[in-house]
């Protein structure tokens, strides 16, 4: 999953922020699923995600977040809770049904009716047609990209309101 997405973040570079703002929530979604792919690594060994039952409620945990960010119209939260979440999700999956087969690598607001984002190709598709989706969350997004310098790719931090610090 790891190499698959850092391939995904390279095809996320060759796109013109200033072009597609929608871009911004790609970003996020991929930071929240390299943090969630991360901290799991990193936590592996306290054991703390080998409870089902306790994954399962940060799931939901996530998904109450993820509403009050929606409801807050904080869109960069809540694309980079959906990339935490389905990083989560990773957890639960026993390869019986090939969970990571299915993660999408990319995300922008709209798109949620198409298969999941993994390719490339439908990467790109994705993103001529997000000029077209979710006008509120593209608003957001092109007053950021007009006081972004070209170039520059926005990242997540790790840290969101609501959500304690010691998840971190």
């Amino acid at each position: 999953m790891e190499e698959q997405l850092w391939e995904a973040r390279e095809v996320v570079a060759g796109a013109n922020f200033k072009e597609y703002p929608a871009l911004l929530y790609c970003w996020s979604y991929q930071d929240g699923l390299q943090d969630a792919l991360y901290r799991i690594g990193l936590r592996r060994a306290s054991g703390e995600y080998s409870d089902s039952h306790h994954v399962q409620a940060l799931i939901r945990q996530y998904e109450d977040l993820e509403n009050k960010a929606y409801d807050d119209e904080r869109y960069e939260d809540v694309a980079y809770i959906q990339g935490y979440g389905n990083g989560l999700m990773l957890l639960l999956d026993d390869d019986e049904f090939g969970l990571s087969d299915h993660i999408p690598m990319y995300f922008f607001y709209g798109s949620q009716g198409d298969s999941a984002l993994r390719t490339a190709d439908e990467f790109w598709q994705a993103l001529k047609r997000s000029r077209r989706c979710a006008p509120k969350q593209r608003a957001k997004a092109r007053e950021i990209a007009a006081l972004t310098p070209d170039g520059m790719v926005m990242r997540h931090l790790p840290f969101l309101p609501d959500l304690p610090d010691s998840n971190w």
